[in-house]
């Protein structure tokens, strides 16, 4: 899945007969979460959102590695950004407690900013202190505030295992970029934020620029159908990725060969591991298990559609 797996964990059991003790050595479960921004009043990117994240999950379900048994893979929807710390504890105490279960990978689908992740109508539900202001208000000049300030960011406990991912897909979550008024580099939030120590050792990944769904994840292609049926498109007969490109390139993107993706960036403890498209670990294309499963035949299903794009 990207990296080697633990062969196992420190977790063990033990029992004793006619003064011999037997040692069962047992694995943490290891647990998928990928996040997707519910936006209710933008439904086309609340269904691209979706539709990534279980991209992703069926990638990961039928990875040569994944096992059943210790892999749990989950897409939860959420409206704000309090969820997610709720989310978080609520799966690790399902599968027994962070004694029993460890996060491999946290990703998050959404639209996203030079500051992080953005949720619309995240001032709607979230405590306005916990958000970055912003100048939008409503009619009766409320802020309509929409992403997690900095500090919150370094508290969410993620119960990190080892060898782990945590993935932005937004908008410019890795920007790299100078600013030609200020001539500093512009704010990298996935670096800055693999700089914290709630993400020591963490691979933390963002887009380089804009994001924008394709069938691929090293080249941006959608189809004619999709693009002008929108959210009435039948999106599962291909994959949905979340990948950079140059913006007013959409027309480009719908023909046979498609246009050219940017890569992603990629950082550990605050410094660049390497820049490369997000195939690398996501991609379906890829050899696959031969475990029977509906994700599976998805695949397969993917398959044989791209022949007919």
């Amino acid at each position: 899945m990207g990296t080697p797996l633990k062969k196992i964990s420190v977790a063990k059991t033990s029992a004793q007969k006619n003064h011999i003790q037997h040692i069962k050595i047992t694995r943490k479960k290891q647990l998928f979460l990928l996040f997707y921004a519910d936006e209710p009043n933008d439904e086309i990117a609340r269904r691209v959102f979706k539709e990534a994240a279980q991209t992703r999950l069926v990638i990961i379900k039928t990875d040569p590695k994944y096992d059943p048994n210790i892999h749990m893979v989950h897409c939860p929807n959420i409206t704000h950004f309090s969820q997610i710390q709720l989310v978080i504890d609520n799966w690790i105490k399902k599968y027994g407690g962070q004694n029993k279960v460890e996060m491999k990978e946290l990703s998050i689908f959404s639209h996203s900013g030079l500051n992080g992740p953005i949720i619309y109508d995240a001032w709607r539900f979230d405590p306005p202190e916990i958000l970055l202001p912003v100048n939008r208000t409503t009619s009766s000049g409320v802020q309509k505030r929409n992403q997690l300030i900095y500090s919150e960011w370094i508290k969410i406990n993620y119960y990190w295992g080892t060898e782990t991912r945590l993935n932005f897909f937004g908008c410019n979550s890795a920007n790299t970029e100078i600013n030609p008024y200020t001539k500093e580099q512009k704010n990298n939030f996935a670096k800055n934020i693999s700089t914290n120590l709630n993400c020591k050792n963490v691979i933390v990944s963002g887009q380089s620029i804009s994001s924008y769904p394709s069938f691929y994840p090293d080249k941006r292609k959608i189809s004619v159908k999709i693009a002008i049926l929108g959210i009435s498109a039948p999106y599962d007969y291909q994959p949905i990725y979340m990948v950079s490109s140059l913006p007013n390139k959409g027309s480009e993107a719908m023909s046979e060969n498609g246009t050219d993706a940017k890569p992603m960036n990629f950082y550990k403890n605050g410094s660049i591991i390497t820049t490369n498209f997000q195939s690398i670990f996501n991609d379906h294309r890829k050899p696959r298990n031969t475990q029977s499963s509906p994700e599976l035949n998805m695949v397969k299903f993917w398959i044989e559609n791209a022949k007919d794009e």
